[in-house]
């Protein structure tokens, strides 16, 4: 995505509609290195869409019509010719990268198959592991994280879709996180923050409900963000679905549904790593996460573990004492962000 600079900073209207049934509103959209950001004319973040899934839907339609992925609602409707091609440039870009069909791709298969066969049989699975989610490619891991949050429906309840809740948490996303490409979705249950595959924070409804304030939800989502880029959860997932299954994803790309089922399993009864547990995970990339978004770390240690226990780093290591030195949101965005579930 960074070899795009010729269209830095380009920005183009366009028209954003959440849903087939909502309805249509007038947008400014904006590229930026991995992320299409989309604002409504108050210049306020509507919603971020990651350069790398975006999927353009009835090609040759003038205007062009775009979707975030191939399961989402969303729609967005463009008829400025450069930012068209800006997003084309990217989309034959990540088809470049895709494995193709034919004998080449046969080849390469066969040659992979040989020599994971080889690594499973004379080295630790572990290798595999490894290998396959440095291979996969980051449309793939957002699809399979996208994927893991319909999955946890029957744990956590369907994602949230309240437009000004969600405009509220575009708000805190770009706060914390400025234009990185994570993306955070607020499902109906749930106390806490689950990191998925592909940049993916899952908000349980309850923690934005039974909370006075944005510090602590934020700082659930730093922690989250920072044990996920310490400890990647895709490596989580693979070790879970055992070699045979990771040999599969690598040889054909293709995910199992059952292994969607099991990784919700696990998630819902908290069955991770240590590296993805608050309480567990190595407290310094955590701190630090703090300190460039410039928020106390006190509130979230201590209310990050279950049972009240306290995250006595985050404590005792605050990097802001006194407090966070300038409020997060605003109280009316608070508001609506604790009721995008409404």
């Amino acid at each position: 995505m960074t070899a795009l600079t010729q269209y830095q900073r380009l920005e183009a209207p366009g028209v954003w509609h959440e849903s087939p049934d909502s309805q249509r509103r007038d947008v400014f959209v904006s590229l930026g290195e991995a992320t299409l950001v989309i604002n409504d004319q108050t210049d306020a973040a509507l919603t971020h869409w990651s350069l790398a899934a975006i999927r353009r839907v009835a090609p040759g339609n003038d205007p062009a019509i775009y979707a975030p992925g191939p399961e989402d609602d969303e729609r967005l409707e463009l008829s400025d010719p450069e930012m068209i091609a800006a997003i084309e440039t990217v989309r034959r870009a990540v088809a470049r990268s895709r494995p193709h069909h034919g004998a080449l791709r046969l080849f390469m298969t066969l040659c992979l198959f040989a020599a994971a066969l080889a690594a499973a049989v004379m080295w630790l699975p572990g290798a595999l592991v490894t290998h396959t989610a440095q291979a996969l490619p980051e449309a793939t891991r957002q699809d399979i994280g996208r994927r893991l949050v319909i999955a946890l429906e029957p744990y956590s309840g369907r994602p949230c879709r309240d437009i000004p809740g969600r405009r509220a948490l575009g708000k805190l996303q770009k706060r914390l996180f400025g234009d990185a490409p994570w993306e955070l979705r607020v499902l109906e249950n749930g106390a806490d923050v689950k990191v998925l595959p592909g940049g993916i924070l899952a908000i349980g409804g309850q923690l934005l409900s039974e909370e006075d304030g944005p510090d602590t939800v934020a700082g659930h989502l730093l922690a989250a963000a920072a044990m996920g880029t310490s400890e990647d959860p895709m490596i989580w997932l693979l070790e879970l679905a055992g070699p045979w299954q990771t040999f599969r994803m690598l040889t054909t790309g293709v995910v199992p549904q059952e292994l969607m089922g099991r990784a919700a399993d696990a998630l819902a009864l908290g069955q991770l790593p240590p590296g993805l547990l608050p309480g567990q995970a190595d407290p310094a990339p955590v701190l630090q996460r703090f300190a460039e978004a410039e928020l106390s770390s006190e509130p979230f240690g201590r209310t990050a573990l279950p049972g009240g226990d306290a995250w006595i780093e985050m404590i005792e290591d605050d990097p802001f004492p006194g407090g966070t030195p300038a409020p997060l949101m605003s109280d009316a965005d608070w508001l609506r962000l604790q009721a995008v579930c409404s």
